[in-house]
């Protein structure tokens, strides 16, 4: 199947849209075949200005879809629809990528494979301005945060505090005070990684005006200044 994305190229455009693409779709219908299918329907619509919206919506969009719905969806599958989660994003809308694709990011936050959460945690920072706020809220920030709370990976810690650094403008007052410094705090009371403790500090540097003179003396201080003390926080 995969050899088939080397002459995708030779066909033209009608020649996709009305015989390639529905006989890629159809066999998209076998989880056990999809990971090499959606390689080929990926590379169709990477093609600049190809394939339309439209196009897209009426030809592929159904079969990648009731594809999300699988029950039995291998794990390169939920790779391959994850890495690509932008360029479905363009094709479709917000509310359609929201109702079958979501549910596959949430399902890689919760796996506890490394790899698996990287890679959602680095869609979730690329599609933050492209989704609806309350849906990142409500269904992506909670199971970010318990990923941090619970792994193991220093790794996946890193790639976690590092995306909140760069969307930590972007996210609400009362969720950073009520939910992000909540895990801080636990996160801070047993980490001794000197990389994560600096970055840490620096989500506490970038919420100063959030925080206030108070909860920096009552909060955050106390958990620094032992850091400080057994020098863990060194400069990186």
């Amino acid at each position: 199947m995969n050899s088939i994305t080397k002459i995708l190229d030779k066909f033209d455009k009608k020649t996709l849209v009305k015989k390639v693409i529905p006989a890629l779709c159809d066999v998209l219908k076998d989880p056990a075949l999809s990971n090499g299918v959606l390689t080929n329907l990926f590379h169709i619509l990477s093609k600049d200005k190809f394939i339309t919206t439209t196009e897209f919506r009426l030809s592929i969009w159904p079969a990648i879809a009731q594809l999300c719905k699988s029950k039995e969806l291998p794990a390169q599958t939920l790779f391959s629809l994850l890495k690509n989660a932008e360029l479905l994003l363009k094709f479709s809308n917000t509310a359609d990528f929201s109702a079958h694709m979501l549910p596959l990011i949430q399902k890689s936050l919760e796996c506890g494979v490394a790899k698996l959460q990287l890679l959602a945690i680095e869609q979730i920072e690329k599609l933050f301005k492209s989704l609806d706020y309350q849906t990142f809220k409500t269904a992506l920030m909670p199971r970010v945060l318990t990923v941090l709370e619970n792994t193991q990976n220093v790794e996946v810690k890193l790639k976690v505090l590092r995306s909140i650094i760069t969307l930590q403008e972007g996210i609400d007052e009362t969720t950073m005070k009520h939910n992000v410094f909540k895990t801080l705090e636990k996160l801070r009371s047993k980490e001794t990684d000197p990389e994560i403790c600096m970055l840490v500090l620096k989500i506490y540097e970038k919420s100063s005006d959030v925080l206030g003179a108070d909860e920096i003396g009552l909060k955050v201080l106390p958990g620094i200044i032992p850091m400080l003390v057994s020098g863990n926080l060194n400069k990186i």
